[in-house]
C-alpha cells in the first residue's frame, strides 16, 4: 500500500460522505490543475521522473494534478457529448461507458503489470538506443523523447492488458469479476 492509493480512496470516501460531487469541485480549478500537470510533466523529464531527488518530491504532485486533470477531461466528453453530436467525442465516451466496470480493475491490477512492461520497454530502448538502458538524470537529458513514447507506451500498453483481461474475467467467470471490480 502506498500513500496515492489512500489518497485517493480518502478524497473519494470524503467526497462521498460529504454528499460532494467530484467532477463538479475538480472542474472548478480545471483549468489551473491543467496548467499545474502540464507544467510538472515538463519537469519531471528533465529529473528522470521519480528516479531523481527532485523528481522523485515531483512526482506525487504530478499523480495528482494528472488524475483530476483527466477526470476533468472526461467529464467535459460526456457534457460535448451531451451538448454537441460531435462524432470523435461520443466515439470516446461510448468506448469509456462500456469499459466502465474495467476502471477498478484497471486500478487494482495495473500496479503489478507495471514493472514487466517497464522492463520489456527499457529493453527495446537498450535495442534502439544500443546502449544498457537506465532511467537516470543524463539518459532522460539525452533521450528525452524516447522516455515520453516509452511511458505513453506504458500506460497505453497496461491499460489494454488490462482491459483484456477484465473482459476475459467477465466472459468466462462474471461473479468473480463483479468481486474485483467493486461491485
Amino acid at each position: 500500500l502506498s500513500p496515492e492509493p489512500v489518497l485517493f480512496f480518502s478524497m473519494g470516501a470524503f467526497f462521498s460522505l460529504s454528499n460532494m460531487n467530484l467532477t463538479t469541485t475538480f472542474k472548478k480549478a480545471g483549468r489551473t490543475i491543467a496548467v499545474l500537470f502540464v507544467i510538472l510533466w515538463l519537469l519531471i523529464i528533465p529529473f528522470a521522473g521519480a528516479a531523481s531527488k527532485i523528481g522523485n518530491y515531483l512526482f506525487p504532485f504530478f499523480i495528482i494534478t494528472g488524475v483530476v486533470s483527466i477526470i476533468n477531461l472526461f467529464s467535459s466528453f460526456n457534457e460535448e457529448r451531451l451538448r454537441y453530436k460531435n462524432r470523435l467525442v461520443n466515439k470516446v465516451s461510448d468506448f469509456c461507458l462500456r469499459h466502465e466496470a474495467d476502471v477498478f480493475f484497471i486500478f487494482a491490477a495495473h500496479s503489478l503489470l507495471i514493472p514487466y512492461i517497464a522492463k520489456m520497454l527499457n529493453y527495446c530502448c537498450s535495442i534502439i538506443t544500443g546502449t544498457s538502458f537506465e532511467i537516470t538524470i543524463s539518459t532522460a537529458n539525452k533521450y528525452c523523447f524516447l522516455l515520453i513514447v516509452c511511458y505513453l507506451l506504458r500506460i497505453v500498453l497496461v491499460i489494454t492488458i488490462c482491459t483484456l483481461i477484465s473482459s476475459f474475467i467477465n466472459g468466462h467467470m462474471p461473479k468473480i469479476r463483479k468481486l474485483l471490480s467493486g461491485r
